[in-house]
């Protein structure tokens, strides 16, 4: 029992360092009384020629402008005709604006019709969906990592409830050291992301200074950049594994364009955000 204590004080610390779960689980919609999702364990098939209509999320203002960045994950229910009623926040942003975009945005969205079959029938489904809401390039994938993380959070919180549970019942030792197993577990995988984070934000440093010294020296004679970057950006699924029902990854990335005077005005833009990161 000391020892999960002991578990539970480091990963608690690991998670202050982390940006924190929104209370309660946000949600939009109502799932129809003739929904039904295929059975557990079920292969999905996802032939659809044509690709879904997933709506962008706005960018919240008030983050724009104090360079904050965030991702949020959410569970969408789509109908075999392809229509999202139903959608939850599944892994928090902490931060309730971008929940709020993103869950907005999920219900706008919409499938091709019979966009995952079952045995050769369009079926009802649940999908997950990452939104990600960047203001700066991202090659690194950091908050991918980040969203790995608070993943990790969860399932510790997860596990902890059932640690607490023992003091109510008499659990054999075998239970409790299953428990404690878990416990460890989570808390190792939560050290390695942080030690990734750490990596991928240094990466990110170096790269932009590398970026604005190039810059520099390609200065023309009018004191611009002899080129310039345009900010708005995509990430292809393969660069961003998300998790998903059976086969299909679908990404959304909502940015907001960073406005500056010049291309060496951005770079120094981006650079400051990615000191604020963990």
């Amino acid at each position: 029992m000391t020892r999960v204590l002991t578990t539970a004080a480091v990963f608690l610390l690991i998670s202050a360092l982390c940006y924190g779960q929104t209370d309660g689980v946000k949600k939009r919609g109502s799932i129809p009384q003739e929904f039904s999702l295929p059975p557990q364990g079920a292969t999905l098939h996802f032939t659809s020629p044509l690709p879904p209509q997933l709506v962008k999320p706005d960018y919240p203002a008030v983050h724009r402008e104090n360079d904050f960045e965030g991702v949020a994950e959410l569970s969408l229910y789509v109908t075999a005709e392809g229509d999202v009623v139903y959608a939850e926040v599944s892994v928090g942003s902490g931060d309730e604006a971008f929940d709020e975009e993103a869950l907005r945005a999920a219900l706008k969205s919409r499938f091709p019709s019979g966009y995952a079959m079952l045995d050769g029938t369009p079926t009802d489904f649940r999908i997950s969906v990452p939104y990600y809401f960047l203001l700066a390039s991202d090659p690194e994938n950091y908050w991918h990592t980040r969203l790995e993380l608070a993943r990790v959070q969860q399932q510790y919180e997860v596990v902890m409830r059932e640690f607490q549970g023992l003091a109510h019942s008499r659990s054999s030792r075998e239970k409790a050291e299953s428990i404690r197993r878990r416990l460890e577990d989570r808390v190792a995988a939560a050290k390695r992301l942080h030690r990734q984070l750490a990596e991928k934000k240094e990466l990110a440093i170096l790269r932009l200074r590398d970026e604005i010294a190039s810059a520099k020296e390609t200065l023309d004679g009018s004191g611009r950049p002899a080129t310039a970057r345009n900010t708005q950006r995509e990430i292809p699924p393969e660069q961003v594994p998300t998790t998903v029902v059976a086969v299909q990854q679908v990404n959304i990335i909502s940015n907001a364009e960073v406005v500056s005077a010049n291309d060496i005005d951005r770079l120094n833009q981006e650079l400051e955000i990615k000191k604020s990161y963990l």
